[in-house]
């Protein structure tokens, strides 16, 4: 059958993988084209492990204070933050989670300030906003615009995204608070101001699941409704924070967690859930402190925060000591309040504080940056990706798996295809009837079809039991015509003797990594261990071992109760 690579020579295979790169502004994995780059892209990831906490590649410009945004290409983008000399740093950094790349992103005109906020607009551009100017930078092209409203830059900012896709922009305008709607516009933004919200000083905002913006600033609150133009008043919060990450949640809550500053040593230690529903505030409380630019992220279902590393007040005798860099990383879920795995003692390779935190497109936190001292210290180029469950590879069963006893999710990190780059314990698919299904081996890897991820996890975010429901989620790298591939998802009752049950067929809405997602019932049974099946086919049909030259399939087995 004959698609993708005509008979071109060697070099036009190179020129057209490079173009098929060309908007990511990374070289992409040639594979045999050339094997000193597969190598060392294969050793550096596309492991299945058992790690939670994994060493990537470093950073240009190492940096404290930074702030990291998730693109919808799946590239973390770094803007902001201070040098060494605690200058502000101007150059943004984009990463590459499947290819563990670095490179140069735009370059600002001015050296910004610390707190450098920004948001994403449509197509491609981001809008950053600081002390010294507001700009858009296209992140395609590399140009930058100065976008400043009315009145001049603005102090002191926070960002919040709304439905509509336009920002609200608070933070000073002199010495008085303002706020402004951002529009992106074709060929020209616009700005208008707003209602100023009822608060002073230092200010964070995030978007409720309602639509409307909650903002604070101390312990004071408020919430905009960009329907109305106006603000009302919001319970005050437990503690005063300074600068904290916000995160929306379901219900029109918010979670507040770290800060610049803690004017009771509890905030470092506590994450406060906001209702706007009842107007009220509830706690949850962590084992260690994190605060001063802890690494945070909402996971993909909804309730769980992860927070990393940050500053922290250690407790000896019952009295506070001095402040020190932690390393811990800790999970909560925010429906039920409680930490999640409070017997794990996972930590970040070091202690650092002043971190770029961002959720990756595969469920992974990225902590990017920072530095090892409260107030400086060494600063930190390195980064790390935090998994919340990561599978153990069996060589028994042949497949990634999770055995402990929490099962309240399950991911596989088996990046590539057949020898386009071989995954550990390739073909990671189980025996079915005795034979293994074989992947294909055609292509390029990270231009045809490959899947990069497979994530299981409870819909109730209690353990995976029999008859429950399980939401699945599937990384894969769709090729340039990208409606001819299909992800077909099964699920298994007894992952020794699958028998596989089809539960959907998804197809890519565009080329390159796509997040492919469906919501399944584990069969009953009674194996100790179920799995589930994604099948990543270019044409054919849904059959669990879909033969063809560029399909993939890749397993994940999970204990269930």
């Amino acid at each position: 059958m004959s698609r993708k690579w005509p008979k071109f020579d060697k070099l036009s295979r190179i020129v057209t993988a490079l173009s098929l790169a060309a908007c990511e502004g990374y070289v992409t994995d040639l594979g045999d084209e050339s094997p000193g780059l597969a190598a060392r892209l294969q050793s550096d990831e596309g492991v299945v492990e058992s790690r939670l906490v994994t060493g990537t590649a470093a950073m240009g410009v190492a940096r404290r204070g930074a702030q990291a945004l998730t693109l919808p290409d799946g590239r973390v983008l770094v803007v902001g933050g201070q040098d060494t000399f605690g200058n502000g740093v101007a150059r943004m950094e984009l990463y590459s989670v499947h290819r563990n790349l670095w490179s140069n992103g735009p370059l600002l005109p001015v050296v910004p300030s610390r707190f450098v906020r920004s948001a994403l607009l449509p197509g491609g551009r981001v809008l950053v906003v600081d002390d010294s100017g507001v700009f858009t930078a296209n992140l395609a092209t590399g140009a930058v615009v100065a976008a400043s409203p009315p009145g001049g830059p603005i102090g002191d900012p926070a960002l919040a995204t709304l439905t509509t896709g336009e920002v609200l922009v608070l933070g000073r305008s002199g010495a008085a608070t303002a706020a402004w709607r951002f529009t992106p516009g074709t060929p020209n933004d616009t700005w208008a101001a707003v209602a100023a919200p009822p608060l002073s000083g230092f200010m964070s905002a995030t978007r409720l699941s309602d639509g409307r913006v909650f903002a604070s600033s101390s312990n004071a609150a408020a919430i905009f409704s960009p329907a109305t133009g106006t603000w009302q008043p919001a319970a005050a919060s437990p503690v005063s924070r300074v600068r904290p990450q916000l995160f929306g949640l379901s219900g029109a809550r918010v979670a507040a967690v770290d800060t610049d500053f803690c004017g009771v040593h509890h905030c470092d230690r506590a994450i406060d859930v906001y209702s706007a529903d009842t107007n009220s505030w509830a706690t949850v409380d962590m084992q260690e402190g994190h605060m001063q630019g802890a690494a945070a992220a909402l996971l993909e279902d909804g309730r769980t925060l992860v927070v990393a590393g940050g500053v922290k007040w250690p407790v000896v005798n019952g009295a506070f000591t001095t402040q020190q860099v932690g390393a811990r990383v800790e999970w909560v879920d925010l429906d039920t309040m409680q930490l999640k795995d409070p017997w794990n003692q996972e930590s970040l390779s070091q202690p650092r504080a002043g971190i770029a935190g961002a959720l990756t497109t595969d469920g992974r936190l990225l902590v990017a940056g920072g530095s090892d001292g409260v107030f400086g210290g060494n600063l930190v180029s390195g980064t790390e990706l935090v998994a919340q469950r990561v599978a153990t590879f069996e060589p028994t069963l042949g497949v990634p798996t999770c055995r402990s006893a929490f099962s309240g999710g399950c991911t596989s990190y088996a990046m590539g295809r057949g020898t386009r780059r071989p995954e550990v314990g390739t073909p990671n698919a189980l025996k079915t009837a005795g034979v293994t299904c074989a992947d294909g081996n055609s292509g390029t890897y990270l231009a045809d079809e490959s899947i990069e991820a497979v994530r299981v996890y409870s819909a109730t975010g209690d353990s995976m039991t029999r008859g429950g429901q399980v939401n699945v989620l599937v990384d894969v790298w769709a090729w340039s015509a990208f409606t001819t591939d299909k992800l077909d998802i099964f699920i298994a009752a007894d992952a020794a003797n699958p028998t596989w049950q089809l539960v959907a067929t998804r197809t890519p809405t565009r080329a390159g990594l796509n997040t492919l997602t469906a919501t399944a019932t584990i069969p009953s049974g009674f194996a100790s261990l179920a799995a589930v099946r994604a099948q990543f086919r270019y044409q054919g049909s849904a059959t669990a071992c879909a033969a063809g030259p560029y399909n993939d399939r890749d397993d994940v087995a999970f204990e269930v109760y």
